[in-house]
């Protein structure tokens, strides 16, 4: 995956996540379906997400 590629995950990821007491946030079923959408794993997305200082939150699997 090249660069330009984890650039347009990273601007989708921020697009999509809120901001909630000061620290930005995103549900996983919304993550999930980011991952499906942009055709990538979802370890990618939570990978992003860690790096981001984006908190997944209402895990469906207990996997975040």
């Amino acid at each position: 995956m090249g660069e330009s590629s984890t650039d347009k995950i990273e601007s989708v990821l921020h697009e999509h996540a809120q901001k909630v007491d000061g620290k930005l946030r995103i549900s996983c079923e919304e993550a999930l379906a980011l991952a499906d959408e942009l055709d990538v794993p979802p370890a990618r997305i939570g990978d992003l997400c860690n790096r981001l200082d984006i908190k997944i939150h209402s895990c469906q699997l207990n996997c975040f």
